[in-house]
């Protein structure tokens, strides 16, 4: 253990002194929002809520943020406060027993979440929501004892880093896409696919089959539905957009669990990219509803 993390691990005791049983509880539920199945929820709302565009740019910045995190933490190697001081563990959960600390994922995801809302969104309220919710997020991973500080801090510096150069190459994708030949898009839908691929030579990684049929699928879902002019016109009435964007979710997490049973997992998860990108835009809406 170095002197740095020796003495965030005295800041992160005098946290915890303020334990109780309506912190831990707090604490723990905002833990359930750093999980792939609440990003898949944003992203589906995103997408079938607010636009399109939204939600593709959501989705590849996100699993751009899982695939940089990854890395880092298998190239930093750095270990979380609990696995040093085991009495500082407030949730007892297998999930983080072996993974490691540097940097915090759930502060990329907190930063890509908030910036994109103040990039699109004038609402003063949704934009102090956004930030409170993201302060909350990375608080409870210290206060947990899941994080450091300066996992936090690196977290939040990479999450920046990853949106800006993210928002700048969509919006270039975005102007040229509609005048790029087939062969330019599909080389761009397939580079997640390819990347996620290349980091199943690392041990840490075999939930990249996952993500690696996802992405695939999601890329396919935007190539037919551009190729074909298929993506759907979001009705008028808002809540019909959170019905919409309910049924999808609600879908994309049925077919999980259905699909979680077959083998070859990387090929399986390519069904769930397609739902969430193609078919989940053709859900039938009675026509009063639009």
């Amino acid at each position: 253990m170095n002197v740095f993390h020796a003495i965030q691990l005295d800041w992160i005791r005098s946290l915890q002194v303020l334990r109780c049983p309506f912190f831990d509880m707090f604490f723990r539920m905002l833990d359930g929002a750093d999980r792939f199945m609440f990003s898949i929820a944003i992203v589906s709302f995103a997408w079938y809520v607010c636009s399109r565009r939204l939600g593709i740019t959501f989705f590849y910045l996100l699993f751009t943020s899982f695939l940089v995190n990854t890395i880092a933490k298998i190239s930093f190697g750095l270990p979380r406060p609990f696995h040093i001081d085991s009495s500082l563990d407030v949730l007892h959960s297998p999930i983080y027993s072996k993974s490691l600390g540097f940097p915090s994922g759930a502060a990329q995801t907190a930063v890509i979440l908030a910036s994109l809302i103040f990039l699109t969104s004038k609402n003063l309220y949704l934009r102090i929501a956004s930030i409170l919710f993201g302060v909350f997020l990375c608080l409870s991973k210290v206060y947990l004892g899941l994080h450091f500080p300066s996992d936090i801090v690196g977290g939040l510096v990479i999450g920046g880093v990853i949106v800006v150069v993210g928002n700048t190459v969509s919006s270039y994708i975005e102007a040229r896409w509609f005048t790029m030949p087939l062969w330019r898009r599909v080389l761009i839908t397939s580079l997640f696919p390819v990347l996620f691929a290349m980091t199943l030579l690392f041990p840490a990684t075999s939930k990249f089959f996952h993500y690696f049929g996802l992405t695939a699928g999601v890329g396919i879902g935007i190539l037919l539905s551009t190729r074909w002019d298929i993506a759907s016109v979001p009705p008028r009435s808002l809540i019909v957009r959170f019905l919409h964007a309910g049924i999808v979710v609600a879908v994309f997490l049925a077919l999980s669990v259905f699909l979680s049973g077959f083998p070859y997992i990387a090929f399986t998860s390519v069904f769930l990219g397609l739902w969430l990108s193609l078919f989940g835009g053709q859900v039938f809406l009675p026509r009063s509803f639009r």
